[in-house]
């Protein structure tokens, strides 16, 4: 009987755990079963994977016979190509009546209008598209503006959520129960936990609880890391890895994230949670949270290695005993049936 696989899937789209993945199949099908999720063509994207990640590429190679094991992430990077436009011919500027308001105005307008609303990102975009129709010359500027716009309203979105979750956690106002839109494939039962989004809405989401001891390694490993450690404050936990957060939290029971860190490793240096934050510029902090959640990647990635590994020892263990056991009781087992037999 051949053992699915669970992939967890990371695009810029989308984040998904694969389940009931089929290790003898060939590659092209993993990249047919992404392209079918993210709704997008297969020449369109990469897949990478491993710890480092290295590329996978689309072949008629056995999934088992490449360099990616079960559990493991798959990192999905864009390869199209934009083609920059043409440069418009522009006649002579000629005077322009001062009471039109600019193209930047109309632009600057909207974002300051629905910045805050929660379909923001589509209105913002439907009127900068029809700014842009009504002046065709800017179109190549409007499109970079309205490109760089609209991602920092998703930043500012994410960034919402997660002081979500972290007022949640400390407010012990939120539910965990069984996922219900689990298969009966995976290995470890999922967790759904929901919370409050706005007076009468909420919010579910799933993470995979992890054990004690793997939890520490993946909390240990970040932590002794200078440069990734400050991922463990309650909103950038929050923010970079919501699945360490909820199994940090689920661990207390619910309040301060925080403080549930002290408990659960507490022979580790906290003082720098006490410490203010310095102030990063946008890119800075940007580069931040990318490095930040690769080492968070990492760091899951070699704790479940390493239980897999302690897992496969234990087993080995077990069954070299139980080999050990069946010799010593043959003869033993002999000898009782020759006596009987006398007897």
């Amino acid at each position: 009987e051949i053992r699915m696989w669970r992939l967890r899937l990371r695009a810029v789209k989308a984040q998904k755990q694969l389940t009931d993945v089929d290790p003898n199949e060939p590659v092209f099908k993993l990249y047919k079963r992404v392209s079918e999720i993210l709704a997008e063509p297969v020449d369109s994207f990469s897949i990478l994977a491993g710890v480092p990640p290295k590329a996978l590429e689309s072949s008629n190679e056995a999934l088992n016979t490449t360099h990616v094991i079960n559990c493991d992430t798959l990192v999905v990077r864009s390869t199209a190509i934009t083609t920059k436009r043409a440069p418009v011919r522009r006649a002579p500027a000629q005077p322009k009546q001062p009471a039109a308001p600019s193209l930047l105005d109309v632009a600057a307008t909207a974002a300051e209008q629905h910045m805050d609303h929660a379909d923001g990102i589509d209105r913002l975009g439907s009127l900068l598209a029809k700014a842009t129709d009504a002046q065709a010359e800017a179109n190549v500027v409007m499109a970079s503006l309205r490109s760089k716009m609209t991602n920092e309203l998703r930043v500012r979105e994410q960034e919402r959520l997660a002081q979500q979750r972290l007022q949640a956690a400390i407010a012990n106002d939120f539910t965990m129960a069984p996922s219900t839109s689990q298969t009966l494939a995976a290995r470890v039962p999922a967790l759904d936990v929901t919370f409050k989004v706005g007076p009468r809405k909420t919010f579910t989401e799933q993470f995979t609880p992890f054990p004690p001891t793997l939890l520490r390694m993946v909390i240990t490993g970040i932590a002794k890391d200078p440069d990734a450690r400050e991922n463990l404050r309650g909103f950038n936990m929050a923010l970079m890895s919501p699945r360490v957060f909820w199994n940090v939290v689920r661990t207390s029971g619910g309040g301060d994230p925080e403080g549930a860190l002290m408990e659960l490793c507490p022979n580790l240096n906290w003082t720098f949670l006490e410490a203010r934050q310095r102030e990063l510029s946008e890119k800075a902090l940007e580069n931040e949270r990318q490095a930040a959640a690769e080492a968070a990647e990492l760091a899951e990635a070699n704790a479940l290695k390493a239980q897999l590994k302690a897992e496969r020892e234990e087993r080995k263990l077990a069954r070299a005993a139980a080999k050990r056991a069946k010799q010593q009781q043959g003869p033993a087992g002999k000898s009782a049936k020759v006596q009987a037999t006398d007897n």
